[in-house]
């Protein structure tokens, strides 16, 4: 099996809790984004909230991160 088999087969037999929880973050991540984006698109003051959200998104990922990627 290649190394992205094995996290793939990692990442389901995960519990529903930290799948819930990954796949959570990564929705927090791409809403952080978003603000950035708005924020050079459009002079609102939207920096400030993408980047806690992004930074709020990297925290929460980390117990499901380490539990797909540790050996």
């Amino acid at each position: 099996m290649s190394w992205y088999g094995r996290k793939f087969q990692r990442f389901r037999e995960l519990p529903m809790r930290l799948m819930i929880l990954h796949i959570t973050c990564k929705v927090i991540f791409a809403v952080g984004l978003g603000a950035l984006l708005a924020t050079y698109l459009k002079g609102a003051n939207w920096q400030m909230i993408g980047w806690v959200l992004i930074i709020v998104s990297f925290v929460l990922g980390i117990p499901s991160s380490y539990a797909i990627l540790k050996k």
